[in-house]
Order: structure tokens, then sequence, then C-alpha cells
């Protein structure tokens, strides 16, 4: 979540780090999709939150977290992407249009990705155990 934190406070600060103009800089705020930015901080701190909490590494607990970290993600990115549409661009989009253009283009492969991301910790953890901190 601070490495996240870190790369949008230099984005805002004037860096071109985001993927569309303005690269960078404080008026990206306006940007539909910088929700998905500010999730990207929450979805990271809720999935490093949850596999701090697991008892032993396994795959269902990685999976459930990074699934936990989607639906962090999408709650902060859709409702952000419809207020700057609404309010700042003054485009009348309902839900389905969000949806659409900020939903159903990319869950699926970000469910692959999370599958992906969930076998590869889990391969890391069993092999590297001491690099996995545990709670309990």
């Amino acid at each position: 979540a601070w490495s996240l934190a870190i790369y949008a406070i230099l984005g805002l600060i004037g860096l071109p780090v985001f993927a569309k103009a303005p690269f960078g800089g404080p008026t990206y705020v306006f940007q539909p999709s910088f929700g998905f930015v500010l999730g990207y901080i929450a979805a990271a701190f809720v999935i490093g939150s949850i596999v701090e909490k697991l008892k032993r590494p396994s795959l269902i607990g990685y999976v459930g977290a990074s699934l936990a970290g989607l639906v962090v993600l999408y709650a902060f990115g859709l409702p952000y992407m419809y207020l700057v549409l609404r309010y700042v661009a003054g485009k009348t989009f309902g839900l389905l249009q969000i949806l659409t253009f900020g939903f159903y283009p990319f869950i699926g492969f970000d469910l692959l990705k999370a599958g992906a991301a969930a076998a590869l910790a889990i391969a890391i953890a069993r092999r590297v155990p001491h690099l996995v901190r545990r709670t309990a």
C-alpha cells in the first residue's frame, strides 16, 4: 500500500507516471480513472491485512485476499468514475454505462491476474517460508 501511495503522490506532484494524459500533476484527480489509483492503495492494504492474518499460507486464503482486493478496487474506482463523469465532465451516465466502461472490459482479466498472483504468492511462500510473517 505504501509503494502505491508513493506512486500516486509522485504522479500528483507532476512526474509522468500515469497511463494517460496529463501523465502527472494535480489535475489528474479529474480523470475518471483516478479512483482506481486510489483503489489500488486501499486494495493493497486490504490484501496485505488479510494475508497477514492467515495462520499459514494457503491458496484459498490468497485467492480470497485477492478477490477482496478486487472488490475494494472497484468499490473505489466505479463510484469515482461516475462522480467525475457526472459532475466534472457533465455526462449523465447510468450504472449500466459505468459498468460497461469501467467494469465489464476488465473484470475477467483482473480475476485471472488475481488467481495468478495468488498462485505465485503461495509458491513463493512455500519455497521461502522465512519471508512469510506469521501473526499467530
